[in-house]
């Protein structure tokens, strides 16, 4: 079998591909969110988290979703008051 063009990921090969990945996130100590028999989530120390699916087609298919963590309100200079329109220049 050929290797998924958008994954990269021998075909046949994801599971052994999800489980090193599952294992490293382990072993960095990042707490697990979500887990499933097909999706890992976990969460970093520093607040970003990632996703890893696999598709379970046989094809190679693995997909890698990550999210930052958000800005605290606390952080945002305040405008006062806020505007109602957005102008491009």
């Amino acid at each position: 079998m050929a290797a998924n063009p958008y994954s990269g990921a021998a075909a046949g090969a994801t599971r052994s591909y999800f489980d090193r990945i599952k294992q490293v996130w382990q072993d960095h100590d990042w707490k697990p969110v979500n887990s499933t028999q097909w999706v890992i989530a976990v969460k970093t120390d520093d607040g970003y988290g990632l996703q890893l699916q696999d598709a379970d087609k046989g094809d190679g298919s693995l997909s890698l979703t990550g999210v930052s963590p958000g800005i605290p309100q606390s952080a945002l200079e305040p405008i006062d008051p806020d505007p109602t329109e957005i102008e491009a220049s």
